[in-house]
């Protein structure tokens, strides 16, 4: 009977230590499958929830399996005619979240999450730059143009900068040592501005510095601002005239108002946020699926006069925020408000830290984050994580 115990537990934590590399991995297939993320950490979740299935976890936790669980019903007839794949999704949600949350309860797993996948996907961003931007594009789909940065082991750059912002965020909530925090914050910030050098990333990044000074001290905002102006032109006389971030700041000098029609790329990710957002609430938040959002795009010259005008009829949503309510319907809407009540009852943080991980954490779901993204699943399973830990 021990011996069929410890069978059972050795295969357990294997399981559970495999997810914990995938996760981070999550972009990389031995074999080509088409998919900018790769499914295996998602199979591996539906594993480690069924092998762990009797750890306890908090109301928040049971909140969201109980709107994912009652939700089905609706989602399974709202995309009775689209693929298998937006319900597989669908489900996987509170797995990934229960995965995460399981690994983070053991003593100095968070840390090596995060130490993991800074080290990984620094590692490989100097490689890039050594050897090429391709250097990984046998084992992974990645994107990238000469003026972009490095995609690392994501797909593309400006995703590989939002995942390190992430990263940031576990590691701003956790006990790490002083010493520790601030290797993996200077760490980050060079991956941010220097290896994946995304304008989307830094202007997240300033609004986060912002909103967390305006929560401590507000008075202390307005010198905030001007210390910024003034770091902000200095990254500019850093960086190359031909960078992303260069042309930015410089149509947001000359005319900041117009930035939405004077940028491509900018007019194209308001636009994945705006219309999902707009269509939602007009299709009165009924859940639609993940193949009809092209409809939308091809009609958003009636819907918006022109305003927005660049990017193909895709169904793939380039907002996490929109994405959740265009696909999931009210649905999402119910899983939002259990994040937002996970992180405002973590009775572990400080009130201010509450509402900056809150702030944070939303403002990230406005760019092209997916809330199965591994990362995001992972700042949410060291929440509940903390909750029990720090609670005790």
């Amino acid at each position: 009977m021990k011996m069929s115990q410890a069978l059972e537990h050795f295969w357990a934590k294997g399981v559970l230590c495999l997810f914990f590399g995938v996760s981070i991995l999550c972009f990389i297939s031995p074999v080509q499958t088409g998919l900018d993320t790769q499914p295996y950490y998602l199979i591996l979740s539906f594993l480690v929830f069924i092998l762990y299935h009797q750890t306890k976890f908090d109301k928040c936790m049971a909140a969201l399996l109980l709107v994912l669980v009652s939700g089905v019903p609706l989602y399974i007839l709202a995309i009775w005619e689209a693929n298998i794949r937006s319900f597989i999704i669908y489900i996987s949600i509170f797995p990934l979240v229960f995965s995460m949350y399981r690994i983070f309860l053991y003593d100095g797993w968070k840390e090596r999450y995060v130490m993991c996948f800074v080290f990984l996907y620094f590692g490989a961003a100097i490689l890039q730059i050594i050897y090429g931007k391709d250097l990984f594009g046998g084992i992974l789909q990645s994107r990238t143009t000469e003026n972009r940065g490095v995609s690392s082991l994501a797909n593309e750059p400006t995703l590989y900068a939002l995942m390190c912002l992430l990263v940031g965020l576990i590691c701003h909530i956790s006990r790490f040592p002083k010493r520790t925090k601030i290797i993996i914050y200077v760490l980050l910030l060079l991956q941010i501005v220097f290896l994946a050098r995304s304008s989307m990333a830094l202007l997240v990044l300033v609004f986060w510095l912002f909103m967390y000074v305006l929560i401590v001290n507000p008075i202390s905002a307005f010198y905030f601002l001007v210390v910024g102006a003034g770091i902000a032109w200095v990254v500019i006389g850093i960086l190359p005239e031909d960078s992303r971030i260069f042309s930015l700041f410089r149509i947001i000098l000359d005319s900041p108002l117009f930035l939405i029609q004077k940028d491509a790329s900018v007019n194209e990710r308001i636009a994945h946020l705006v219309l999902p957002v707009y269509a939602s609430f007009d299709n009165y938040l009924f859940p639609q699926g993940f193949s009809s959002f092209s409809n939308v795009l091809g009609r958003r010259d009636e819907l918006f006069g022109g305003v927005f005008f660049w990017g193909p009829n895709t169904n793939k949503i380039m907002s996490g925020f929109g994405a959740v309510l265009w696909e999931m319907g009210v649905v999402g809407l119910a899983v939002l408000f259990c994040f937002a009540w996970s992180c405002l009852s973590a009775a572990h943080l400080q009130v201010r830290d509450r509402l900056f991980l809150l702030a944070a954490s939303l403002s990230l779901m406005f760019t092209a984050i997916p809330i199965i993204n591994p990362v995001f699943c992972a700042l949410w399973g060291a929440i509940e994580a903390d909750k029990i830990r720090y609670e005790r």
